[in-house]
């Protein structure tokens, strides 16, 4: 294991929707009271919010290729044996073009070389891990968050993803619990490259 890292000389930005995903107030409102407390911990702890514009747009053609190429092929009959989240998903990828394509690949490139320069100076993003409080595992998805209704199924899922795209290392930690006693994790997300240096910084974190 690695040994923990001096949390004391590390500088981190801290934001709680990543300057793009829709965040439940609740889960807003106890990343507040989690980041408050590990602030003073840290050399440096900033509010800062990454550039990920584009980031929602980029993920939905990039992941529609997938299912695309996975799917999109199949026959009436065993496309009728698909669940919704996936017919959601090949309905979605059959409005792209082309050129659309073509647009998602640019952009997530920009996309990642803007992360590059977001993380220089920085050890460590700190977010929360999710936008929605822990729903019923019968529920597919929610519907709505903070009361308005979400994008897509997938749309809860924009704190991992938007961080997904910049193939920046990332971990989530358990963090207590919310104000109605379920599970509350945060994220934190290292500089490129720096995966045993993360696991470091989560150590003494999960420590602090």
């Amino acid at each position: 294991p690695p040994a923990p890292a001096d949390l004391s000389s590390l500088p981190v930005a801290i934001s709680a929707d990543l300057g793009f995903a829709p965040v439940d107030p609740a889960i807003r409102a106890r990343f507040e009271d989690v980041a408050a407390a590990l602030a003073p911990v840290f050399g440096r702890a900033e509010r800062a919010d990454p550039p990920l514009a584009d980031a929602d747009r980029i993920f939905d053609i990039q992941r529609a290729l997938q299912f695309i190429a996975a799917h999109g092929a199949r026959p009436a009959a065993e496309r009728a044996l698909l669940g919704p989240n996936i017919l959601e998903n090949l309905e979605q990828a059959e409005t792209f073009t082309f050129r659309d394509a073509a647009w998602a690949q640019g952009a997530h490139t920009a996309l990642y070389r803007r992360f590059l320069g977001f993380m220089e100076g920085r050890d460590i993003l700190i977010s929360p891990a999710v936008a929605t409080p822990p729903f019923p595992h019968a529920t597919l998805a929610p519907t709505t968050i903070g009361g308005a209704p979400m994008r897509t199924y997938f749309h809860w899922l924009a704190m991992a993803y938007g961080l997904t795209l910049t193939g920046h290392p990332c971990i989530v930690l358990p963090c207590g619990l919310d104000a109605d006693g379920l599970p509350f994790s945060i994220q934190l997300c290292g500089r490129r490259g720096g995966d045993a240096r993360l696991l470091a910084v989560a150590q003494a974190v999960e420590s602090a």
